[in-house]
């Protein structure tokens, strides 16, 4: 995979495309800033001067824009910190949860996973928390523009390997990245197909009003 350096925007338009796949994960804070100007900020370094007009949200949430082309995004946020995946390889989705209290959260568990994913989460829970596999779903469903609530239940949790830094895994034909990252459950979804090149993962250090 070729990386594009996004730091200069002089002529990168003409290499974003299908001959030069990338799969970029912006990480940052979000400093007060609504999801719409992350996003402006952000991809404004692939030479995107989108506006606030630009940005359109789906009936669940899903940002897009008809002004990216064959660029695509998605979204997430846990507390400060955000996640921005950016690609051309289609349609994407990415998820950063939190710890999980199982406890408190058993209704929301017992709604999202199945019977049989739940007897495997908590055998699992040395090796992956409920938090990462709670990431996949939501970055599958995310990537289709639903919601966890409405999606179809997925089984996940027996596709994953056994790299707690991160790993690719497989499933329906999609592949979804998934790790720990600064202690949250992190998963990215890449389209149907496509076989997935490894993330590069960059940091954003625009401010707020910048």
């Amino acid at each position: 995979m070729m990386l594009i350096q996004v730091n200069d925007t002089n002529g990168i338009r003409s290499r974003l495309s299908d001959k030069n796949p990338f799969l970029h994960v912006w990480n940052g804070q979000i400093d007060g800033r609504p999801g719409p100007r992350i996003l402006i900020d952000v991809l404004s370094r692939y030479g995107f001067p989108l506006t606030i007009e630009d940005i359109h949200f789906g009936r669940f949430g899903k940002p897009e824009s008809t002004k990216t082309g064959k660029i695509c995004f998605n979204l997430t946020n846990d507390g400060d910190s955000f996640a921005l995946a950016v690609t051309n390889l289609g349609d994407i989705g990415v998820d950063m949860q939190g710890p999980i209290d199982t406890g408190m959260r058993r209704r929301a568990l017992d709604a999202v996973f199945t019977p049989e994913e739940l007897d495997v989460l908590a055998r699992d829970s040395d090796r992956f928390p409920v938090s990462v596999y709670w990431a996949v779903k939501e970055a599958l469903v995310k990537q289709e523009g639903s919601s966890i609530w409405f999606g179809i239940l997925l089984r996940v949790v027996d596709k994953l390997s056994r790299n707690a830094e991160g790993c690719w895994i497989e499933l329906e034909n999609r592949y979804v990245y998934a790790s720990l990252r600064m202690g949250d459950g992190f998963a990215l979804a890449v389209p149907d197909g496509v076989e997935p090149p490894e993330p590069v993962f960059l940091q954003d250090m625009t401010k707020a009003g910048i």
